[in-house]
């Protein structure tokens, strides 16, 4: 039997392009849908549907049309910024949805935050800037604070200030957060293809160690997968450095009560996501839920260390289709696994990159080595971040402490080689 889906928007080919290879390899025929001309590998796909994303009825003219020949048994999206039009679809088409609230609820991190106090979750004290005025009303709060955009996603546009008098610039910094997308000839920014809003959310920072959590909520259930440790700079920006499977952290029923509550809060169904907390003595606190698989190669250290396939259990969930045994949080880790983002030498921006020199690692426990440039490639300047990432490394090892030390060293044996021009 023909399993087909519907894609909404094939995303960064070379950070998520091994999603549609494994749906692919996983038996599903999938029909595109993107406004984007520029396909890669497009004999992935049985059809490819050009609309503009922001034409809600002209996607659904066209999908329900499809619909009536394909017989389709999901829609399904990785890309953050289209999963609420993921969930107008589904719904459109009479499909299993994310929510059955709008897409505001798993999208906006105000929503979320409100919420999450309906159902007295701990997550950080809140104010939303709509307008530079609106920065006095962070004049009782204890600092620092973290500004982010409201709406956007990852660490875009995510930065600290540490007093009063730091909130008048680095609001800016948040506002006007967003990437360039050069695409064949036409650049693109995100901001102008989904139409994200430039409101900021100011938070109270929360000390503690940064976790991220995989689950996936079947018929109004939560089960928690797998908890990742998440490390980030100390820069201001709140780069992410990198991730450790599993965590070492104590996976307690409090947790998998807050991770339920969360979701519920959220009215989330039939999704696997991806959640950020932060944990201390005072308790577990709630920063906010992805719904769709991880980015940042999440999903392959897990798959490398447990065996666990994050991307066939989000496409059975779309689906409504059962779950492969053994899929929930269980001893399934049969070693430790990392990845380290490696970034520019701030000497190095605007010059042409030639490659990521690696000869300083002990090779034996590194599974993957990838740049984010090619060679004659320019290296970007940092834009909304603190930081240009070049690259990775994914590796493994024995014990925790282990892939702990290897998670700090590795950043300083490996450097970036640049022509002069």
């Amino acid at each position: 039997m023909r399993k087909n889906i519907i894609i909404i928007e094939q995303g960064d080919f070379q950070s998520r392009g091994y999603i549609a290879k494994r749906l692919f390899n996983l038996g599903y025929r999938m029909t595109l849908v993107t406004e984007i001309q520029l396909i890669t590998e497009p004999e992935l796909y049985d059809e490819v549907v050009y609309v503009q994303l922001s034409n809600i009825p002209e996607i659904f003219k066209q999908v329900s049309s499809l619909h009536k020949r394909k017989k389709y048994i999901g829609v399904y999206g990785y890309n953050e910024p289209s999963m609420d039009i993921v969930n107008r679809v589904a719904k459109h088409l009479d499909l299993p949805s994310i929510s059955e609230s709008s897409g505001n609820v798993f999208r906006d991190k105000e929503y979320m935050r409100i919420l999450w106090e309906s159902w007295d979750l701990k997550s950080p004290k809140f104010e939303v800037i709509n307008k530079k005025k609106d920065i006095y009303k962070l004049n009782d709060f204890t600092y620092p604070i973290v500004l982010k955009p409201t709406t956007f996603l990852g660490s875009i546009g995510v930065v600290k200030a540490n007093n009063f008098d730091e909130v008048h610039n680095k609001v800016t910094v948040s506002q006007n957060a967003d990437i360039d997308l050069c695409i064949g000839n036409t650049i693109y920014t995100l901001s102008e293809l989904y139409g994200f809003k430039n409101n900021v959310i100011a938070e109270e920072y929360i000390p503690g160690r940064e976790f991220s959590a995989e689950g996936v909520i079947i018929n109004g259930e939560y089960k928690l997968i797998s908890v990742v440790e998440k490390y980030v700079s100390d820069n201001g920006y709140f780069d992410e450095l990198g991730h450790i499977y599993p965590s070492n952290l104590s996976v307690s029923d409090e947790l998998k009560d807050v991770l339920s509550r969360a979701h519920k809060a959220l009215k989330l169904n039939n999704v696997l996501t991806h959640s950020e907390f932060k944990v201390n003595e005072d308790g577990i606190f709630m920063i906010e839920v992805g719904a769709r698989l991880a980015g940042d190669k999440i999903p392959e250290i897990i798959r490398r260390g447990s065996g666990l396939d994050l991307v066939d259990i989000s496409v059975r969930a779309r689906c409504n289709e059962s779950m492969p045994p053994n899929f929930d949080m269980s001893e399934n880790n049969k070693h430790w696994t990392g990845i380290v983002f490696i970034s520019a030498n701030e000497n190095n921006y605007g010059k042409l990159f030639k490659e990521l020199n690696i000869d300083d690692l002990d090779k034996t426990s590194i599974l993957e080595v990838c740049s984010y440039y090619y060679e004659g490639e320019r290296i970007l300047y940092p834009n909304s971040r603190g930081k240009v990432r070049i690259g990775y490394i994914l590796f493994n090892a024995s014990t925790y402490s282990e892939v702990k030390n290897m998670m700090e060293e590795i950043p300083y044996k490996v450097r970036e080689i640049v022509d002069e021009d």
